[in-house]
């Protein structure tokens, strides 16, 4: 996955990181709501 490849980029913010994981989670809960 292309995650594993950016972890390993420790210039990547943490703020960036929550922005995704919540887009990502938002996503996901959309889908399981369907």
């Amino acid at each position: 996955m292309i995650s594993k490849r950016i972890l390993t980029r420790t210039r990547f913010s943490f703020a960036e990181w929550v922005k995704v994981g919540v887009n990502i989670r938002a996503k996901l809960e959309k889908e399981a709501l369907y």
